[in-house]
């Protein structure tokens, strides 16, 4: 079940008191069994094995009453608590530390930290413990030779025979028998935890050669191996028990076949017969089997799925075979069931004419389990060999309860009697150091008993056979299984032959893409890309491959992960450690293509938590676990940086390559005016949006969102001060009641505008779910598909719940789409893929911008190293492990590379803190430096300026009914924005202050960027103030304004399509008025003169190069209704003089294709004339061809242009005068046919005459 939304976990009461009380986000923590709000402190890395120690260190507290803490007063101790848990990463330890920041003075005082730290102090070590790292081999086995694959799903011995062999193409003719060699590393699971044992490379299992004794194998000679099922048993010495498990990644088996005469062959051997007596007789075992399908997963998340569902079929059977069973002996029956139900119910096993009752709790609420367990342990006695089962969900009062079977587990007691082909026994209750003699009956003379207590090397028992009956010893010195074959075998598939490869023998590399091999050009790229960029030294790796050296052929996630390891492990130092690994595909929740268009390309993590929508995750931190001890259910911390792209399909991939090629590049501003928007580049990829940050925060639970947000704000503005921030929380818009909701359309136009235009950071707070962000939908899939922002892409954060789940192939969330987006969205997004908790979301989230903003004045980070700093700093809890990088890890951000400093604002030092005044004309120097602080005296490009009036204080709404008012700071009202020349390295801006500002005396802020198609640099300054009045300007003038739509062709009364875009060229002497602080002053727009619906256009203004007088303008009108309308433009200068303008225009819808007019000039004409055509197709290619005709019908001359157009007027057409042959046409009276035809193959047609005069 799926829903829009998700409510982020929160807990009101405790979020209230948070933003009275605590000035940092916490999380809810149990220590000592007790809740408590701890704050959460990484420490620095120190040595692995050093000793330490650590204090608080109290700089500042306040007081609160208890009662404002009264759901946690009684827990608080009378000295702050502090807890830590220790981590390893990279090969160094870091301590994070957990503080409970309350301690109780009395009954009715609390004491709260409010400025604090914690210090450790790390002791010298004089032993240095070596951890003994896992060995690898530099060569694998399938680096050399011919090789092919088989498989099997059956738990058994299996046989090859020379024909096989042949018809396989491993061999053309007999070989010597010693060469046929035979790998497997078994059929389970790689273990998750990364230091358990595990073969490294494929290894060699044990074979029995059956080749006649002359020592070749050839025509008629077979051989035969024993291999384990993908379902296996082990005997569960707590319970005394068998239990299985299957291997969750593969439903076969696979063995490799090679031929080869290097070393020894691995052969099955005679077991080791003892010598003593035997102590103990042995004739029965105990045999299990299994009824389990996978079919459901409850949450499409987590390792489990179940099977039979039980809904409209509310009755299923279930029948066992255990022949030859013990008369009167102990069955065991195991039974996991699942229930949804909102009222009780249960399930009805039957067995044996019994019945048991298994109750099935009630589920309460959308994050509730999806489903409850249910569990039944029987034990009963049975003499009969047909076991059968009948299970019935009973579902009492409610007809929409569902039950679901996990799997039924029967255990009993056999005979050692042969049954079948092959049979496997085993007994779990033979005492310990004995010698025990096994009596098999009813066996043929064909019959071989093998010791398969190790799979990979079976050996083989000596034993006597008389009268049917087999019987040999074996000591007891351990549980042992064995199996019994009467000489039937089961035969492999073939697979196909196995390519040599050597992922062993690989170099030490700075990045690791795993790529499936249909998208290794894409993946070549962006090696390629980082080689040159970075030096990154890079390979390309296909799953396949791993799993071939790593898993024995078999997909599985610890194989992937064992092949980083193998890297991190071998190197010698920090720089030869990976550092960098793309995951360049898809991923799905069913690893076993159980659902139809799977899109399972690169596994990822599933948790075993999977009946909870709040506990189960998927994860790729799994492959950055690397220090030994970690991996177990994803515990541990990152060691390596680790990213995806979510891609299916070669043009997704392609598009992603293509994404970081342009985040890349390094290209400035156009100077000309572009009109339509499908350019690659709309905004530069150097521009003034690497200093903007945008920061999004949701309405409802009590302010948290907001509260989040200011914490966000606080770290940027303290840390990287120049960056320019714009506040985008929804409780301070007003919202629309529509029949699907509450909306709050100003905000989704406040995002798109914003993400077109670019930025640096994205950071949205809040709800979410798979189809957008808050409950009033304010990023929609249908926004996220609109935006055009190719060239100037954030990095999205995204505090919120299961906005990008990326593993679930039915589905393509909103998240997917904001990093697919070939036109724009994100270039790397750090986000959620499950439900989350808000308060770990803030934690992280805080986490984030605070390792950013470390790195603003120093160097570009890479998006990996920042997502894997910020998440070892939180502890990389369970709730954050459904936190993904989805996009490039090794990708660095775009960060300015050097800073510009003001010098003087008119001409006094900036430290002088000027003050300025309405009127006044204002210079401002400076200069560009890197930061070792060295003037580039080399840069010459442009730089842009915006200054900003003081702060001002806004408040939101309080719309909802978990929000109030509250008041925010924003640097809103622009005073000038505009931009100017940077010569080696030095630049002047001029400009007039303009009346509307507040007039008060405060700090207002210039915030600078400048690029030279190249680099880039940005600075700001707050040191000077805004406010009072200078001498007054006498001006009465207001601006001049030339008003068109989409080109200066465009003439009053022209047609145009639904679209068209507004274009003005506004000058002014002393500069144009756009604070918008002023009621009536904006830059504004009306069509048909509706007053009651203008268009704010003052950010859309720019001033062209060194000026501050004259600019254009630009804004795209959307979906005007056909006919006559007009456009009316006002515009202010800087002293509040207006101006209007306003045109007439008539709209002609795009897909009714129409030529307005046709006009030649000069007409009469003597030598040539100029073809102008107005129509009403912009922005698109067209195609127009003129013939012209003599009065008799006969064709003279022919005239063609193609090109693409901005304007409702195509290029002017150009015509001598000459006819198709080159001659000179005679004077008189022509008729002219012009055709226009667009881009979709539609065309009209236009004609008139044309006047040939002689010449003079």
């Amino acid at each position: 079940m799926h829903k829009l939304f998700c409510f982020i976990f929160t807990f009101l009461p405790i979020f209230i008191f948070s933003q009275e009380i605590l000035n940092k986000p916490y999380v809810l923590e149990y220590f000592n069994g007790t809740e408590l709000p701890y704050y959460i402190m990484p420490s620095k890395k120190i040595p692995v094995n050093s000793k330490w120690d650590y204090y608080l260190n109290i700089d500042s507290t306040y007081f609160v009453s208890s009662n404002q803490l009264s759901k946690y007063s009684h827990n608080i101790a009378s000295d702050f608590q502090i807890y830590y848990q220790e981590q390893i990463v990279s090969g160094e330890k870091q301590i994070i530390f957990f503080v409970c920041p309350f301690r109780k003075v009395s009954d009715t005082l609390i004491e709260v930290l409010f400025t604090w730290e914690i210090k450790t102090i790390v002791s010298p070590y004089t032993e240095d413990l070596i951890t003994q790292k896992r060995a690898y081999t530099n060569e694998s086995v399938l680096s050399k030779g011919k090789w092919i694959k088989l498989s099997t799903t059956h738990k058994g011995f299996h046989c090859i025979n020379y024909e096989n062999l042949l018809s396989w193409g491993l061999i053309s003719s007999s070989i010597p028998s010693d060469q046929l060699r035979v790998f497997c590393n078994g059929s389970r699971m790689l273990p998750e935890a990364n230091n358990d044992f595990r073969y490294d490379d494929l290894h060699e299992i044990s074979i029995e050669v059956y080749d006649g004794g002359d020592g070749m194998f050839g025509p008629g000679d077979y051989a035969i191996f024993y291999v384990e099922a993908p379902i296996y048993w082990d005997f569960d010495h707590g319970n005394n028990r068998y239990v299985h498990s299957r291997n969750l990644y593969s439903e076969k088996n696979f063995v490799f076949v090679t031929i080869s005469n290097e070393g020894v062959a691995q052969r099955i051997n005679l077991a080791n017969t003892p010598i003593d007596n035997e102590d103990i007789n042995v004739t029965t075992f105990m045999d299990y089997a299994l009824s389990e399908k996978e079919l459901y997963n409850f949450n499409k998340s987590g390792k489990l799925w179940v099977g039979d569902k039980f809904d409209f079929t509310l009755m299923y059977n279930y029948n066992f075979s255990f022949p030859n069973i013990i008369a009167d002996s102990n069955v065991y029956i195991r039974t996991i069931v699942y229930g949804r139900s909102e009222f009780p119910s249960s399930f009805r096993l039957t067995y044996n004419n019994y019945n048991y009752n298994i109750p099935i709790s009630t589920i309460h609420g959308y994050l509730d389990d999806y489903a409850k367990k249910g569990e039944a342990n029987i034990i009963y006695k049975s003499s009969t060999p047909d076991i059968n089962i009948t299970l019935r969900y009973q579902k009492g009062s409610n007809n929409s309860a569902v039950g679901w079977l996990d799997y039924i587990e029967v255990l009993a007691w056999r005979e050692l009697k042969f049954y079948g082909n092959q049979m496997s026994f085993s007994h779990p209750f033979l005492p310990k150091n004995k010698i025990a003699k096994y009596q098999i009956s009813n066996t043929p003379n064909t019959i071989s008993v093998y010791d398969i207590s190790t799979p990979e090397h079976p050996s083989k028992i000596s034993g006597l056979h008389n009268a049917n009956v087999f019987q040999f010893t074996d000591s007891t010195n351990k549980l042992k299984e064995y199996i019994a074959i009467n000489g039937n075998y089961y035969t492999p598939n073939y697979e196909g032959i196995v390519e040599n490869q050597n992922l062993h023998g690989l170099s030490q590399v700075d990045y690791i893409i795993i790529a499936p091999d249909k998208f290794y050009p894409m993946a070549k790229k962006i090696g390629d890309l980082h080689k040159y960029e970075e030096g990154l030294s890079y390979i390309i790796v296909s799953p396949d491959k791993i799993y071939n050296e790593f898993s024995s052929g078999k997909q599985d996630i610890s194989a992937i992960r064992d092949f980083i390891k193998m890297f991190y492990d071998r190197a010698i130092n920090e720089d030869e450690k990976p550092k960098y690994v793309l995951l360049f595909g898809d991923a799905s929740y069913d690893y076993l293509n159980r659902i139809k268009n799977n899109t399972n390309l690169i596994p990822t993590f599933q948790s075993l938590a999977s009946v909870s929508p709040t506990a189960s995750y998927a994860s790729d931190d799994f492959f950055a676990l690397l220090d030994d001890g970690e991996g177990y259910d994803c515990y541990g911390a990152l060691d390596v940086a680790v990213g995806r792209f979510p891609v299916n399909t070669e043009n997704e991939a392609w598009a992603m390559v293509e994404k970081i090629e342009r985040y890349y590049k390094k290209q400035g501003a156009n100077t000309g005016i572009t009109i339509c928007d499908d350019a690659e580049c709309l905004v530069p990829q150097l521009g003034d949006w690497r200093n903007r940050v945008v920061l999004i925060a949701d309405d409802e639970d009590g302010n948290t969102y907001i509260n989040q947000a200011e914490n966000i704000a606080n770290i940027i503005e303290t840390k990287a001060p120049q960056l320019n921030i714009q506040k985008i929380y929804l409780d301070a818009y007003p919202q629309i009641s529509t029949p699907a909701g509450q909306r709050a359309p100003e905000v989704n136009s406040a995002i798109n505008d914003a993400m077109n235009n670019g930025m640096l950071l994205f950071n949205y707070i809040g709800h979410g779910g798979e189809e957008g962000l808050a409950h009033e939908r304010i990023v929609q899939i249908s926004d996220i598909l609109s935006w055009h922002n190719a060239c100037a892409m954030p990095l999205v954060v995204t505090a919120t719940c299961e906005f990008s789940r990326f593993d679930d192939p039915e589905r393509t969330s909103a998240g997917e789409y904001v990093i697919l987006n070939p036109k724009g969205g994100a270039v790397t997004m750090m986000t959620t893929s499950r439900i989350a908790y808000s308060s770990y979301n803030a934690v992280l989230n805080n986490a984030l911008i605070d390792t950013l903003m470390d790195f603003v004045n120093s160097d570009r980070p890479a998006f990996g190293d920042l997502f894997k700093i910020a998440k070892n700093s939180a502890n990389n809890a369970v709730p954050l492990r459904n936190f993904v990088l989805l996009g490039d890890p090794a990708a660095r951000i775009t960060l300015p590379y050097n800073k510009i400093i003001i010098d003087t604002i008119n001409n006094n030092s900036i430290s002088a803190i000027d003050t300025l005044s309405a009127f006044e004309f204002v210079t401002i120097k400076g200069h560009i430096e890197d930061f070792q602080a060295d003037v580039v005296n080399n840069f010459n490009g442009t730089i842009y300026v915006t200054m900003y009036d003081k702060k001002q204080t806004l408040s939101t709404l309080g719309t909802d009914i978990s929000s109030f008012p509250t008041t925010f700071e924003s640097f809103t009202n622009i005073v000038y924005k505009g931009s100017a020349t940077v010569k080696n390295g030095e630049f002047k801006i001029d400009f007039f202050m303009p009346i509307d500002i507040q007039y008060d005396f405060d700090k207002g802020r210039l915030t600078l960027y400048a690029e030279n198609g190249m680099e880039d640099a940005s600075g700001y300054t707050h040191d000077f103030l805004i406010g009072g009045t200078a001498i007054p300007i006498a001006d009465n003038e207001g601006p001049e304004i030339n008003l068109f739509l989409n080109s200066i062709n465009f003439r009053n009364g022209d047609i145009v399509d639904e679209n068209p875009t507004i274009l003005a060229l506004i000058s002014d002497e002393h500069g144009i008025n756009l604070t918008g602080q002023a009621i009536g002053h904006d830059l504004v727009a009306w069509i048909d003169y509706d007053y009651k619906d203008p268009y704010i256009l003052n950010p859309y203004f720019r001033y062209f190069l060194d000026s501050y007088k004259e600019g254009y303008l630009i804004f795209p009108l959307h979906d005007l209704s056909a006919g006559y309308h007009s456009l009316t433009l006002k515009a202010w200068d800087v002293f509040n003089n207006s101006s209007e303008a306003t045109v007439t225009f008539q709209v002609i819808p795009k897909h009714n294709l129409t030529i307005n007019t046709v006009i030649p000039y000069p007409n009469p004409m003597t030598t040539s004339t100029t073809f102008f055509i107005q129509h009403n197709q912009a922005c698109c290619d067209n195609k127009i061809i003129i013939e012209i005709y003599d009065l008799l019908g006969k064709k003279i001359a022919k005239l063609y242009d193609e090109s693409y157009n901005e304007s409702y007027a195509n290029t002017e057409i150009y015509w001598d005068g000459k006819s198709i042959h080159g001659n000179t046409v005679t004077p008189g009276t022509y008729v002219y046919k012009a055709w226009l035809e667009n881009d979709n193959g539609t065309s009209a047609l236009s004609s008139g005459k044309i006047l040939i005069l002689p010449e003079k």
